[in-house]
């Protein structure tokens, strides 16, 4: 799959507790201007 690079930077540790939580996957989101911060988007 060619995904995005911030996507294929997901560390394992949200999408395991997301999928733990019952959602399917995880999104990075591509927010600026926010150095070494990165937000998550669980997807059910």
């Amino acid at each position: 799959m060619n995904r995005p690079w911030f996507e294929r930077a997901l560390p394992d540790t949200p999408r395991r507790y997301a999928v733990e939580a019952g959602f399917r996957e995880v999104e990075v989101l591509p927010i600026a201007d926010f150095g070494f911060w990165r937000f998550y988007r669980p997807l059910r």
